[in-house]
């Protein structure tokens, strides 16, 4: 790609690549680095004519989310609250943008000549992102635990 002096990189993140999200620290984690990585390598490989994007899909209506989700056991301090979240995520994910809809709007990402650095898949996904940058990170806290029903009880 230096070489053509073109190309593109697009990683495939997540929402959760710029919003920490409870239960899911490892994923979160893992998409935290990789945002990382794209938005360094930016300075890196661009001066060589190759643009890089992230895509960052909030859900997407598929069986990939309960294969990551593990309840803790029933006597953890943990289990009421990740067995709500739990429960939450599952009626998201049934209103979750459909697997056509993220492909095209993947499609669309891979093909732009100028594609944007960050990109998500539906409105919710841009919404919450740009909470996540104004809001004050106790304000977006208190949100996200009441979006996701995990308020201590």
């Amino acid at each position: 790609m230096r070489g053509l002096k073109r190309g593109k990189l697009i990683a495939m993140s997540s929402l959760v690549g710029r919003i920490p999200f409870p239960f899911e620290s490892i994923y979160t984690a893992t998409k935290f680095a990789l945002t990382g990585l794209i938005e360094s390598i930016r300075y890196e490989v661009e001066p060589f004519g190759i643009k890089v994007a992230i895509i960052e899909p909030a859900q997407v209506s598929t069986r990939f989310a309960a294969k990551i989700h593990v309840l803790s056991p029933f006597n953890s301090p943990y289990f009421d609250r990740v067995k709500r979240f739990i429960d939450r995520d599952n009626e998201l994910i049934k209103t979750a943008p459909d697997p056509t809809l993220a492909a095209k709007k993947i499609h669309n990402v891979v093909m732009s000549k100028n594609p944007k650095l960050y990109n998500q898949i539906d409105f919710k996904s841009t919404f919450f992102l740009w909470l996540n940058n104004f809001l004050p990170v106790k304000l977006r806290d208190i949100i996200l635990i009441n979006y996701m029903d995990i308020k201590p009880r």
